[in-house]
């Protein structure tokens, strides 16, 4: 039975965190180290850690200055010994048998990366978890999940961790948004087979309180810039149209932000409508449903934002 190492990246997370370390030390698959860093917390989620650590001696903890979450993912996996790397939020939760489904598939199939379904919902239910089938995924197809079944989130997986640390894949501590899409592209590059099980094993919390839903957020941007990089990473592969007819949607955001910013940065507008026009040749490898969203999204960016965010 080999270890997985399960990191957890903890900053001001009282409110969900014994939740979440309740199901991660509840786990059926026993032998797993946990290696939690508070990232310069300032309410009681120290404590919280001591205390959890104190009774369950598989648990490790590290208290950080404030660095930020890529930083504290990178801290835990340098500081891993687990043969696999499975990483949770402090704010999620996972089914008791996760981590064991996780093993069971990257095993069976020698998969670099495996993946589960996920629950998306502000409010935790034990009966939202569920059973499914499982997919297989090689090469370019593989890649190409990471905007389809099993997303980009860093979350939600298991990794090699021998993968990881030969060619020194880390977080990039730079990027405010999307650096676990990006960190999951390289990854990618030295994967032959992904597995994903359809049945929802990880519950994702959903918060309002991040540069994603705060519509005037500068921050958010940082978000074109990492598209960027992802689609020089992926040029000349199979895998380039999926990325970049997400950017082309990302943009469509990224226009009504700067619309709503045009008073205080005027030239951001511009610049993203700039970028659109650079861009929209990438329309002609739109589906039907593509182009119906992205007009949508260019043109009724208000009520369809709004839905998104009543649907999390």
């Amino acid at each position: 039975m080999e270890k997985v190492s399960i990191i957890i990246p903890a900053y001001n997370a009282e409110k969900y965190l014994e939740q979440c370390l309740d199901s991660v030390c509840e786990q059926t698959y026993k032998n797993i180290e946990i290696l939690i860093v508070n990232d310069g917390s300032t309410d009681s989620t120290g404590k919280i850690i001591e205390k959890y650590a104190s009774k369950d001696s598989r648990i490790q903890f590290f208290h950080n200055e404030n660095h930020g979450v890529s930083y504290s993912r990178n801290y835990a996996i340098e500081h891993s010994t687990g043969t696999y790397i499975a990483p949770v939020d402090s704010d999620d939760i996972i089914a008791p048998g996760y981590i064991e489904i996780l093993v069971q598939m990257i095993e069976k199939y020698h998969a670099e990366m495996a993946a589960t379904g996920v629950v998306k919902e502000k409010d935790y239910n034990p009966t939202d978890f569920s059973k499914g089938v499982t997919e297989v995924f090689k090469g370019d197809q593989a890649t190409a999940q990471l905007w389809g079944k099993y997303e980009g989130f860093f979350w939600g997986k298991i990794y090699l961790a021998n993968l990881i640390k030969q060619h020194s894949l880390r977080m990039n501590e730079k990027a405010a948004i999307c650096e676990d899409l990006l960190f999951n592209v390289e990854y990618m590059k030295y994967c032959d087979t992904a597995v994903f099980y359809s049945g929802k094993q990880y519950f994702y919390r959903q918060v309002s309180n991040s540069a994603t839903y705060n519509l005037k957020n500068l921050k958010w941007f940082s978000v074109l810039k990492t598209y960027r990089v992802i689609m020089e990473e992926l040029k000349d592969t199979p895998s380039y149209n999926t990325a970049a007819n997400a950017y082309l949607m990302t943009l469509t955001e990224a226009r009504y932000r700067a619309h709503l910013l045009k008073k205080e940065h005027p030239e951001l507008e511009r610049k993203v409508n700039r970028e659109l026009k650079r861009m929209s040749p990438q329309m002609k490898n739109f589906s039907g449903k593509e182009k119906i969203k992205f007009f949508l999204s260019m043109y009724f960016a208000a009520p369809v934002m709004a839905y998104h965010r009543r649907k999390v």
